[in-house]
């Protein structure tokens, strides 16, 4: 193992290997640089594999250069890949099933040791001697293969699944593995190291060999290395004393490893993992009151409970597509599950991929190039979960290990209820998974499989529910049938011989519940397989090549469907668009009917408003010619009226006896204008009207008032006339008169003046006089008048 030099800056050792070339040792900077990481754990190779030296390749050595290390921090930064802790917990679980190692049983627990939580993992694998226990503890070493060994193939890659996980679950990780010849200890340490403010990764690594005996010999030589170790080992593990530690090896039969990591990581104030004694079971803690913990998936609800994503127990049971390892959590065996047997009515298909790039899958890098293209790609089905119809999606799977689970694809990532109860599994053996193994490097092959798979789950859909569906509603549109209860296609089983651990197939309907818990080969139903002593090859599900058949004559109806479905759509859309220019067509018709019954319309309206107005136009004109002849009338009943006066004068002069003189001194002293002698030119007094007449001054209109008769000596005023009856009986004969002469109305003696005539005369009627101008004559021309805009006459 060399020297271990436990405080070696750079500086130093570039000093020290000056030196060395001064004194002509003829040691080259290449073995120089493996034994340095070798002692450090660094990235170089180990000094067992000399390069050539500069001579032999014509390039200079390099001494002068400055070295790369490996600070201790790097251990946190690294672990930082795993932002789920089950993915690291995977990563220890995965170099136990490597062909390398392989483990049949593999036992979880977390206990509490020396008063703090810690996480045990231990297999029954091949172990580990001390240089590949340093090579795992270390950095850039990978021996990773694609051979294939009884059903297993390497999983990992790069060789950093242990440093990266177990660094994310705890803090400090104490390796104990035990092979045929010898037993090791190796121990992580990020406690150790930040203590004594290291600046490289030192790894305190001991050994022991194993002849037999009772007492284990020490193989290290340094023994300042040794006690180094051991007191590194005692301060910052759970072990007190270098017995305690061999004691501990008693746990492991035969060969194995055990892994113990202390200082688990925290969530606050509470450790990330808990252990579920009810249960029997290590969940991670929840976030919040009643609520589990659940990792983001695209168009998954947070309502939706996943019990992979906070259960060990059940993320461990489809950790592997077809298991090959017994696991026990808190001494309860794991039920492993093989999740194809959980599909019904599957439905399966391949993929492969038009150009697989050679640098993606180059054989030394331990990619299983070979093997993949072999496959022909992937291989996926679909089918429906029998288990639990909330969990759906797609398990994709990488060498047999779960990579991402419930990838949404297609028809699942749209707002409604289509795929929903559908679990696709796929093997995509030939894509690259990231540094961390939880999902894949985004590429063209990973686009196009996800592509594929779409397609495959949208002719799954359609045959399995859609068609289904259509003929359901053509037969009984009215009726529903009751949806059955999903069953599994291949009902699988393991054996949990430890030796044997293969899959059997059973008969369809067996009540699978019925099946004991631990279940041989021995109680298959076929004698074949039960009297074989577990040598009966298992079924080969791989090759199940009819339902690929199947699904490709599916796929073809459901191209030849949609093809129909497309051309329909075609001729519907040219069928509406045909009703459509139809309508659009009597729409415009129509329009062009109600434009020309609007323009018939509009005549009509104008010829109505013309007639209109020509018939107010001859209305104003007769109510002209009925102003102008009633003001006419006025004008002669007024004249008629002053002749009366006259006579009425003369007739009251002529007959009147001679007055004493002092009664005519008191008619002299009168005034002007009253009395006996009072002309009609004084009487015409008053503004002068459109006729050229006076009107007698105004006085208080009575038009229509109800009053006395017109026989009645209260129409008239008294005047100078000393024979009132005589006055009274004129007045009313020239009224008369004059009413009869114009041929407006006729009254009778004694009517009322605001009584409406009861007959219509026939000069009124010839006229042309409206009924309303049938009124006595004095309340027409007061009405002549006020139009006229004259003052109101006055009888």
């Amino acid at each position: 193992q060399g020297e271990k030099r436990v405080n070696s800056p750079a500086t130093r050792e570039c000093e020290r290997e000056r030196e060395t070339e001064e004194k002509g040792k003829g040691e080259s900077a290449g073995a120089r640089a493996g034994k340095a990481g070798v002692e450090t754990g660094g990235g170089a190779r180990d000094a067992t594999m000399t390069p050539k030296t500069a001579s032999e390749v014509g390039e200079p050595a390099y001494r002068n250069l400055k070295h790369s290390r490996v600070h201790p921090k790097f251990l946190n930064t690294n672990s930082t890949s795993h932002q789920w802790v089950f993915g690291a917990i995977a990563e220890l679980l995965d170099n136990a099933m490597d062909p390398d190692v392989m483990a049949s049983q593999v036992m979880i627990d977390l206990q509490k040791m020396k008063g703090q939580p810690t996480l045990i993992i231990m297999d029954n694998g091949y172990g580990m001697g001390v240089e590949k226990l340093h090579q795992m503890l270390g950095f850039g070493h990978s021996e990773k293969t694609s051979k294939v060994v009884d059903g297993r193939v390497a999983i990992g890659r790069y060789g950093n699944g242990f440093k990266s996980g177990s660094m994310r679950i705890g803090k400090d990780a104490l390796v104990l593995t035990k092979c045929r010849d010898s037993q090791s200890v190796g121990f992580l340490s990020q406690s150790f190291l930040n203590e004594i403010k290291a600046e490289d990764v030192y790894i305190p690594l001991l050994s022991w060999e194993l002849d037999g005996g009772s007492n284990p010999k020490l193989k290290n030589v340094n023994k300042d290395e040794v006690k180094e170790g051991i007191a590194a080992i005692r301060r910052y593990s759970i072990f007190d004393s270098e017995e305690e530690l061999l004691e501990e090896f008693d746990a492991i039969p035969d060969t194995g490893t055990m892994i113990i990591i202390s200082n688990l990581r925290k969530v606050g104030e509470d450790f990330e993992l808990l252990l579920d004694e009810e249960e029997q079971d290590i969940r991670i803690e929840n976030y919040g009151a009643g609520q589990q913990f659940q990792q983001v998936r695209m168009n998954q609800g947070s309502n939706v409970n996943v019990p992979l994503d906070y259960s060990l127990r059940a993320y461990c049971a489809v950790l592997y597509k077809i298991p090959r390892m017994q696991i026990f959590l808190h001494g309860k065996k794991v039920h492993s599950k093989r999740v194809s047997g959980l599909l019904g009515e599957r439905m399966a298909d391949k993929y492969t991929p038009k150009k697989v790039d050679a640098a993606e899958f180059n054989e030394d890098e331990g990619s299983p190039s070979k093997s993949s293209q072999s496959l022909g790609g992937a291989r996926f089905e679909f089918g429906f979960n029998t288990e639990c119809k909330d969990l759906y999606g797609v398990m994709m799977y990488h060498n047999n290990r779960l990579i991402t689970p419930y990838v949404r694809v297609g028809i699942q990532l749209e707002a409604n209820a289509k795929g929903v109860g559908v679990l696709g599994i796929c093997d995509a053996d030939f894509l690259v998974p990231t540094h961390n193994k939880q999902s894949f490097q985004d590429s063209p092959a990973y686009r196009n499989l996800l592509k594929k798979l779409a397609e495959t789950l949208k002719v799954f859909w359609w045959d399995r529910v859609e068609s289904q569906e259509q003929e359901e509603g053509s037969l009984a549109p009215k009726r529903k049938r009751p949806a059955k209860k999903k069953v599994p296609d291949v009902l699988w089983v393991q054996c949990e011989y430890p030796k044997c651990l293969k899959w059997r197939t059973l008969p369809t309907g067996t009540d699978m519940a019925a099946l004991p818990q631990i279940w041989y080969c021995t109680m298959h139903p076929n004698p074949a397989i039960a009297q074989s002593n577990h040598a009966f090859p298992e079924e080969v599900y791989v090759d199940d090549n009819t339902v690929v058949e199947e699904t490709k004559k599916r796929k073809l109806a459901w191209r030849e469907e949609r093809k129909q479905k497309k051309i329909a759509e075609e001729k519907k859309k040219e069928e509406e668009i045909q009703k459509l220019k139809e309508l659009s067509e009597k729409q415009a018709a129509e329009l062009q009917q109600r434009e020309l019954a609007a323009q018939a319309a509009a005549q009509v309206a104008e010829e109505v408003a013309k007639r209109r107005q020509e018939e107010m136009r001859q209305e104003e004109e007769r109510v002209r010619r009925i102003e102008l002849a009633a003001l006419e009338a006025e004008r002669q009943a007024r004249e008629r009226i002053e002749d009366l006066q006259k006579q009425k004068q003369a007739f009251a002069s002529q007959s009147a006896p001679a007055a004493p003189p002092a009664t005519q001194s008191q008619g002299q002293s009168q005034p002007a204008g009253t009395g006996t002698g009072q002309s009609s030119a004084a009487m015409n007094t008053g503004p002068p009207t459109e006729l050229g007449w006076k009107l007698p001054p105004q006085q208080p209109r009575r038009v229509n008032a109800p009053g006395p008769a017109r026989g009645s000596s209260a129409n008239l005023r008294e005047g100078p006339y000393t024979n009132k009856k005589v006055n009274m009986h004129m007045m009313n004969f020239g009224l008369d008169i004059i009413s009869q002469g114009l041929g407006i109305v006729k009254k009778e003696e004694g009517a009322d003046q605001g009584t409406q005539p009861a007959e219509r005369l026939p000069a009124a009627a010839a006229a042309g006089i409206p009924r309303e101008m049938e009124r006595p004559a004095e309340t027409q021309m007061a009405v002549a008048a006020e139009q006229a805009g004259a003052p109101t006459p006055h009888l």
